[in-house]
């Protein structure tokens, strides 16, 4: 049994490999030397082929240990069919791509329980060399950007991702389990004085941990996959489709990729339409609106829907302005991290969506006095998440009206995953997981494997939430004015109810300047560290790449 696994596990190590070598998928009229196309193999040839399908309509297929056949693969895009074999890879032609954008959802990975011959395993130990071979070809392209034959600067770091993600490609990556478990002890009573800390138990810790589910694993060969389809993606030439922005706002929203950008200012210079525009910017910038076809009118319709939503209880801080920044700065870190350029467009869309509707008609009110006081929230939700289970809900009911669905031509599968994505991130904004979800990502900081990337999404949206004390003064102290506004509203509430008063909802009592300091010392700093070491694991690899003039 032990000698099978290592057999299986030798052959995978080849498909990835032999995956990582083809999986370089261009656009037309871009040459890189050493490629050679091949005609079509008959349908009968293939039968015994382990395949990764990445759409309907492109997939990858190759053959692991399959006698006189190995070292051939098929790519086969937009419906027509490439195949690479290793014996002919000496000669200077290319294989061109279509440029149409099928770039999601790879899955269906099989391999046969053959035992791979000496050829074969003679034939593995050269996809090291190949790796690096295609790391060269990479470097080529560097070389001509650098010399101007190709102006595209911009995409020069986007490269040297590609380029040391096809290095490490074949490393398997595992998601771990990590032991969930709340933990407030490092805040001990001299720290900071009773009130704040029964806040910040009762609003960043949660009584019960909900059941650890097994995730699946990821393997390098959809590493490799990925990586072609992004190293595609940065080339394509089609007609972008653009949000209309009047241009006396584009000057502004130029600056949409600072960290001090101020969401405030943008609404006070939209007349209130924060949100609209920096919805607009994201799906301008993104190219969400041509990738996956959705109509303009739709999309204004949707976002307007929005903001009326976030206004509905004319709340001083959870409404349009706290949505459009979290937005901005979940933007901030995807693009000025170098993030962006690992994830899908898939995925891209379901962590800036998340930001922009994670809390769609809030109430004003913490989940807490919903439990407390029986509310109708807490009876549909059972006391799980309660506001954060509505604002997912709540959107997606919105986009029944055809007139804001803006997923309406997605696939029924890129619609299953980008749901499934979206309300996994919203539900990790609740605030009672917070000590959950820093302590499951330290605890992935420690490990060789790569980090879990839908906890890692999480968190970056989570760490968004809570972000504004990490911005400049003038801007935390607005926000701090707001939040505190909506607490003690609350605690109004709940004295009019015979309510007690939740953690720091006592207008009369609340200590602002301590109950700032817990929450910075012991949640934002915390968070912003971890979430810097987490991005450092997962993107610090990508660009310690050497120069280009090693060439």
């Amino acid at each position: 049994m032990i000698e099978q696994e290592r057999n299986k596990d030798i052959r995978v190590e080849e498909v990835n490999r032999k995956q990582l070598y083809n999986s370089c998928i261009r656009p037309n009229n871009l040459f890189i030397p050493n490629y050679s196309p091949l005609p079509p193999r008959p349908k009968s040839e293939l039968s015994r082929r382990p395949s990764i399908s990445l759409t309907d309509s492109t997939v990858l297929q190759g053959e692991a240990g399959c006698g006189s056949n190995s070292g051939r693969f098929t790519i086969k895009y937009d419906n027509t069919e490439y195949v690479v074999d290793e014996r002919s890879c000496d000669t200077d032609n290319s294989i061109a791509g279509s440029e149409e954008d099928t770039y999601n959802n790879y899955h269906n990975f099989d391999c046969n329980d053959e035992k791979p011959n000496e050829k074969e395993q003679q034939q593995q130990k050269r996809f090291g060399e190949m790796a690096l071979e295609t790391v060269k070809r990479l470097r080529y392209i560097l070389h001509q950007l650098n010399s101007g034959q190709l102006p595209l600067e911009d995409l020069k770091r986007n490269i040297e991702y590609a380029a040391l993600v096809l290095e490490t490609a074949y490393m398997d990556e595992t998601r771990r389990i990590c032991d969930e478990d709340d933990d407030l002890a490092e805040v001990t009573p001299e720290a900071v004085p009773e009130e704040v800390r029964e806040w910040l138990a009762a609003t960043f810790t949660r009584q019960a941990v909900q059941p650890k589910r097994e995730k699946p694993k990821f393997k390098s060969v959809a590493n490799a996959i990925r990586t072609g389809i992004f190293f595609e993606k940065i080339f394509r030439r089609t007609q972008v489709v653009l949000a209309p922005i009047p241009n006396e706002y584009k000057g502004y929203l130029r600056n949409i990729n600072n960290w001090n950008f101020s969401s405030f200012e943008l609404d006070e210079f939209t007349n209130g339409h924060a949100l609209k525009y920096v919805g607009f910017e994201i799906f301008n910038r993104y190219g969400f609106l041509e990738r996956f076809k959705i109509n303009v009118q739709i999309l204004e319709h949707f976002l307007l829907a929005l903001e009326v939503g976030y206004s509905k209880h004319s709340n001083p801080y959870h409404n349009c302005v706290h949505a459009a920044d979290v937005t901005q700065t979940s933007h901030w870190i995807l693009s000025q991290t170098g993030l962006a350029s690992t994830l899908t467009d898939l995925e891209l869309l379901a962590v800036l969506f998340g930001a922009l509707i994670h809390d769609y008609e809030h109430t004003g009110h913490t989940n807490n006095f919903h439990i407390q006081s029986g509310s109708n929230f807490a009876l549909v939700y059972n006391d799980r998440s309660v506001l954060e289970n509505y604002h997912a809900s709540s959107v997606f009911r919105l986009m029944k009206d055809e007139e804001k669905n803006i997923f309406e031509r997605l696939s029924r599968d890129e619609f299953r995953d980008i749901r499934n994505m979206i309300i996994e991130i919203v539900l990790a904004t609740d605030m009672s997981t917070h000590f959950v979800q820093i302590k499951t990502m330290k605890n992935m900081l420690t490990l060789p494997e790569g980090i879990d990337k839908m906890k890692a999404l999480c968190l970056i949206v989570h760490a968004c939430d809570i972000s504004h004390a990490s911005k400049p003064w003038d801007l935390h102290y607005r926000w701090t004015e707001g939040v505190l506004e909506e607490f003690f509203r609350q605690g109004d509430l709940e004295a009019s109810m015979g309510l007690p008063y939740s953690p720091l909802c006592d207008r009369h009592t609340t200590h602002v300047a301590e109950s700032q300091i817990g929450f910075i010392d012991f949640i934002v700093e915390p968070t912003m560290v971890v979430c810097g070491e987490m991005l450092t694991k997962m993107v610090e690899p990508l660009v310690s790449l050497p120069s280009s003039d090693s060439l």
